[in-house]
């Protein structure tokens, strides 16, 4: 519709009678819409956007679930529903930047006091005496799943997938400190702060 295109003729000096004929705008439309103000619904959407955008600009791996609980876990903040969350969202142009998982060999490093221990699966790579020389080279033992039992280690192996899809595939570091830091910002925030098992 051509209704902001009438205030540009208007300060041309053209009569809002024949602007108003010419592009086939009654003038209670015009007027309608020269004084329309927001609902308050309208102006409360408004005013989230700009916190839901705070939110995911710190934590881009969260969806729509994510920010609305922790809308609701942090006490200086509008309370927001998924719903509502979705929408805004939507009308922002963002949602959750988590990473696809992608199938790589399983190697899994855990650190249990002295020595530390290197988890993998029975792969061949795993087992080669190669890989085995490096490990011992390193001070590092070697565990691995047993053979048909490749849960053995699910608890950390779902851990390295969502350190990975949330943290580091969505950087680039420069850098091994980089890395070290960035990975242990990580796990304290997911020990004290992530927001897990949104329904």
């Amino acid at each position: 519709m051509g209704l902001p295109l009438v205030n540009q003729f208007l300060a041309q000096g053209y009569a809002l009678v024949r602007i108003l004929s010419a592009l086939k705008i009654k003038s209670s439309t015009y007027y309608n819409w020269r004084h329309w103000q927001p609902s308050r619904q309208e102006k409360r959407r408004e005013s989230l956007k700009p916190y839901i955008l705070d939110v995911w600009k710190t934590f881009k791996f969260y969806g729509y679930r994510r920010i609305a609980a922790y809308s609701h876990l942090n006490n200086d903040c509008p309370k927001i529903s998924e719903y509502m969350t979705l929408k805004l969202m939507r009308e922002l142009g963002i949602r959750s930047r988590m990473q696809k998982r992608y199938c790589k060999p399983k190697t899994v490093v855990t650190v249990d006091q002295k020595p530390l221990i290197i988890h993998s699966d029975m792969g061949s790579q795993y087992t080669s005496a190669e890989f085995n020389i490096k490990c011992q080279n390193y001070g590092l033992k070697h565990s691995y799943s047993l053979k048909g039992h490749p849960y053995d280690n699910g608890r950390m192996e779902a851990f390295h997938s969502i350190l990975k899809r949330e943290e580091v595939y969505l950087k680039a570091y420069q850098t091994l400190t980089q890395v070290q830091a960035a990975i242990g910002w990580y796990i304290n925030f997911y020990n004290r702060n992530r927001i897990s098992n949104v329904a």
